[in-house]
Parts: C-alpha cells; structure tokens; sequence
C-alpha cells in the first residue's frame, strides 16, 4: 500500500493515515469507489496498533473521503469534497515549498524556478478558472 508510516514523527500516526490517504485521493492515487486496505492490514503492514487505523478511518468517514460498507471494507467516496478542496490546495502548497526549498539549496534563479515550473504546468490539462472557493 502506499502508506509510509514515520514512527518518529512528531505528527500522531493516525493523522499520518488520514493525510496520506486524503493525498492518494488528491492526487487520484485511489479513486471514487476503489477499496481500501483493510484495518487489520494496515496495521499489519506498518505495525501499528489496529485501533489506531481504525480511528484514522472513522474520521476519514466522518469527513466523507471514505464510506465503510459492514463486512465489505472502506471505499473512497464518490465525490469526498473537503478532499478535492482545501485539502488538495494545503498539500500542493507543501509539496511546493519542499520544491522550492531544493531549487535554493541547487542556487536556482527565480526566472529558472518560473520558468520550470511553467515548462511543467503548461505540459498538463488543468480547468482555466476555478468556482471561488473559502479556505
């Protein structure tokens, strides 16, 4: 599975989980109705308590990413919105000062930097304008 659990972290493990997984569904890693692993496999793959797994996708449900079906497992909801909004924007934001951290410490110039990262963008197809959105 995709999940890298850091032990040493600061950040608790279940908030580990619910990240990551929220990132898989962002990036479309997993998609609208693909299974996930099973709490009892998480927590065997990474040994972690299953508890804590468990509490990770009761909150993910909660917050509607996930849907659990009773002796089916969890899925990935059809249209998780806290996902595809402020969560997807705070994880790019991350990913971007992680980016332009490494092109300081290469001694990058701001125009290389832009110019990279229009080279980039310009190479997928993303929606023009966006609906304005509170975050």
């Amino acid at each position: 599975m995709f999940l890298k659990i850091d032990t040493s972290s600061p950040t608790p493990v279940y908030q580990q989980i619910i990240s990551q997984i929220k990132y898989a569904i962002a990036c479309g890693t997993v998609k609208p109705g693909d299974r996930l692993p099973t709490v009892r496999d998480v927590a065997a793959e990474n040994r972690i308590n299953r508890n804590t797994v468990a509490r990770a996708y009761s909150d993910l449900e909660r917050e509607g990413a996930i849907i659990g079906r009773a002796g089916m497992g969890s899925f990935v909801a059809d249209n998780p919105p806290a996902v595809r909004s402020r969560t997807a924007r705070l994880m790019v934001s991350s990913e971007f000062d992680k980016t332009l951290a490494k092109a300081y410490h290469l001694r990058l110039s701001r125009p290389e930097i832009e110019d990279t990262f229009h080279e980039r963008l310009n190479m997928i197809n993303l929606p023009e304008k966006k609906s304005k959105e509170r975050f």
